[in-house]
């Protein structure tokens, strides 16, 4: 599974590194992360890339370490479907990345407290990248970059 570092670290450099990027993560969200079935690429990534404050790249909005551990957690079947928070977008839609491919997408925001099931979840995620570099490189570069749920859906 390929992270596409080489886009984000581009884009990251081109917007300027956001407020303490990069930032250590905090014990308990690191111990967090090591109980997700993430890959070790994505455990490498999290804990060399992580900021300590919210950085907004094109249309979405990326999570500081923090954010990742309180969105993601307020929601039980984000994790229980493979997702992880990573952003979101203007509208609130939750930006994420499926632990199981690694591909970044958007799932719903307005159904998030209504999921019955994590299979319901996985079947809601719209992909609209295939790693977190190309998402990221989209995002600043991309017109046609879906900004939200529903523009990822139709478009």
């Amino acid at each position: 599974m390929s992270l596409d570092l080489d886009l984000f670290e581009q884009a990251i450099r081109e917007i300027g590194p956001p407020a303490g990027y990069p930032s250590p993560l905090p014990a308990h969200v690191a111990q967090w992360l090591e109980g997700l079935p993430l890959s070790e690429d994505w455990h490498d990534f999290l804990h060399s890339h992580s900021a300590a404050s919210d950085y907004e790249v094109g249309p979405v909005t990326l999570y500081a370490h923090r954010s990742v551990f309180v969105q993601t957690t307020e929601f039980p079947h984000v994790v229980e479907s493979h997702h992880l928070l990573l952003g979101t977008a203007l509208s609130g839609d939750p930006l994420a990345m499926d632990m199981t491919s690694g591909a970044i997408g958007y799932l719903p925001h307005d159904r998030l407290w209504s999921i019955a099931s994590p299979g319901e979840l996985r079947s809601l995620f719209r992909r609209i990248a295939p790693s977190v570099g190309s998402c990221v490189e989209r995002a600043l570069r991309d017109r046609d970059f879906p900004a939200d749920y529903h523009q990822a859906e139709t478009g």
